[in-house]
Formats: C-alpha cells, structure tokens, sequence
C-alpha cells in the first residue's frame, strides 16, 4: 500500500464518527457542524461553550500524521490511507449494531470487533495519548518489517523530512523522539502484514483480546430517544478495574454510546466454582455478552461526567445543553 497523500488537514477524531454527532444531521457533510465546549475545571465538570464548529475542521491538524513530505511540499507519505478503511466502515458497523439491538437479533460480534477496533484506533493516532500509547507498545520500537517493500516505507519514517516535528512536538509537549516513536508505532500497528490488503498488528491484537479463552468480554450499548451523548477530542473514556480487567466506553452518536468490559475467567468464576471447574471454563471459546439500556440517564450522567474529566482539552456534542453535569 502506497501512503502518498495530499491531505494537510489530518483529523485525529475521523469526519465520520464526528458528524454521528452534528447539530445539524441532515446538512450535507460539507456543511455540517458541532458544538465545542472547552473543559475549564475537570473536577468540577465546569465547561465553557465555544460554538458551533465545523467538522472538516474540527479536531484536526495539519500534518499530524506526515512522516515524509515532498522537498517542493507538493504531497507527502502520511497515514490518511491505513486510517479510511476505518472511517469509511465505522458509520455502517454502528448503524448496523444498534438496528440489530432494535430487532432482538443478537448476531452482532462482527459489528462489535469492528468498532472496537475501529476506536482503539482512535486511541493510537490521537496526539493527547502519545506518551500512554508509547508506554502501550514498548516493544514496537525494538522491532520493524520484514517485506523489503514495507521496510523502504518504514525508513521514510525514521528518515523522512518532518518540517512540522519541532512545532507539533512543543504543542503537544512531547519530545521530537516520542514524537517520531509514536509515527513508527502507528505504522506498525496498522500496516498491513502477510501480504494482506487489511489485516495488521492492531487487528491481530484485538482480535487475540476476543478469541482468548481465559478472558470474558461483555459490553453495553446504552441508547436514548434524544441526542446526549457527548463526544470528547481523545475518544475514549478507560476505566482500570483490577488485574488484567479493565472497561473502555466509546461514543456511537449522539444518541449512544458503548462500554466494552475485559474481566479475565479466573475473576469472575474462582469463588463459585471448583478448579477443575475452572479449568474447563477457560479451555472454552466465549463470545461477547452484549445488554442493551435504553434511557438509562444515571448512566448518561456517569457517561458524560467521565467523558469531561478524562477529556484532554474539548468535548463536543450535538446539543448546546450538556446533560448529567
């Protein structure tokens, strides 16, 4: 795959996932629009309205993502490409999870590896979780491709002219070396392996969190009948549970939001059941355990509390009013 790119204006949060969101759902894309508020004390929820935005060029910048531009600044190899297939697919899987909810049919662990997947990766690439994701996948930076082909890509990103590195890196307060070490994580997170055209590290990883025996996955989707749901500029909330558990919650829409849980078997089962019980129990195969809530707003108030505290500098939503604060 081939990452020339003209595309300047990079977003972190892609245009897709933030029209689900827009005050205005059925303009065009070009003209939609979301309301931004900027966190002004986390501990107290305090935020302060910043209008309506633009989506083209909300949560977005230039050259985020470039690794190598072109001498005349004409193009450059950036990861606009490895991130489309996401964006491209991620408003289908959704729609298509909750109008499967809406019929009782239960047949949703595609759609929900998907998202998964799809916002982790939101996770990867977002410029305010640098350092976490470096501290994530260590061990990427000791490794790199073996495909000669591949590896003449990797090199343009250890070598590749980066006129924006010491401008982003003083904005986003990193060094010019995490900067660089997170351009290489990305590329070896999501570029394909295996002579595949898709298949990379970062589905191989998550689709290992799915298929481990020893690891039980249940998710909620909450929806509501009004929009709600706020959306914030890392694109997750994360919640560390205990040893090896832990809960991640992700903005559908502006209608609903998702929390996935990972809760190793040997948590949940070690004091109802025998050894043996628990032997078998982490030799079988599990699928997702998916519950649906509809209106359920304690939660909402958890959702978007949580989503402002954790939030590096913006939230946005569809709505000027914020509910549950």
């Amino acid at each position: 795959m081939k990452l020339f790119d003209y595309t300047r204006n990079q977003h972190f949060i892609s245009q897709a996932e933030q029209r689900q969101n827009a005050m205005n759902p059925k303009g065009s894309n070009r003209n939609k629009k979301i309301y931004s508020f900027e966190v002004i004390d986390r501990e107290t929820y305090t935020l302060k309205a910043r209008g309506a935005k633009k989506v083209e060029t909300s949560l977005s910048i230039n050259d985020l993502f470039c690794f190598s531009k072109a001498e005349n600044d004409d193009g450059q190899f950036n990861f606009e490409k490895l991130f489309q297939r996401y964006e491209d697919e991620i408003t289908i899987h959704t729609e298509s999870l909750i109008n499967k909810v809406k019929r009782n049919n239960n047949n949703v662990n595609h759609e929900l590896m998907f998202i998964f997947v799809a916002k982790f990766m939101n996770f990867i690439r977002n410029p305010y979780s640098v350092k976490k994701v470096l501290n994530t996948f260590p061990s990427l930076l000791n490794v790199h491709p073996t495909d000669p082909v591949i590896y003449q890509q990797y090199e343009q990103v250890l070598k590749g002219r980066k006129p924006q590195q010491r401008a982003l890196s003083q904005q986003l307060d990193i060094s010019d070396e995490e900067y660089e070490q997170w351009l290489r994580i990305i590329f070896m997170l999501l570029m394909p392996i295996d002579n595949s055209e898709h298949y990379n590290f970062l589905e191989s990883t998550v689709a290992g969190m799915y298929t481990t025996p020893e690891m039980k996955i249940g998710a909620i989707l909450f929806t509501f009948d009004e929009a709600c749901c706020l959306l914030s500029d890392r694109g997750h909330n994360y919640y560390p549970l205990g040893v090896n558990q832990n809960a991640w919650e992700f903005n559908l829409n502006s209608r609903a939001f998702i929390r996935f849980g990972f809760t190793p078997i040997t948590e949940l089962l070690r004091r109802t059941t025998t050894s043996e019980q628990l032997k078998v129990a982490k030799s079988m195969k599990h699928d997702v355990s998916l519950f649906h809530r509809h209106n359920d707003y304690a939660e909402l108030g958890n959702y978007n509390k949580t989503t402002v505290y954790q939030a590096a500098r913006n939230v946005l939503s569809s709505s000027q009013v914020v509910k549950g604060l």
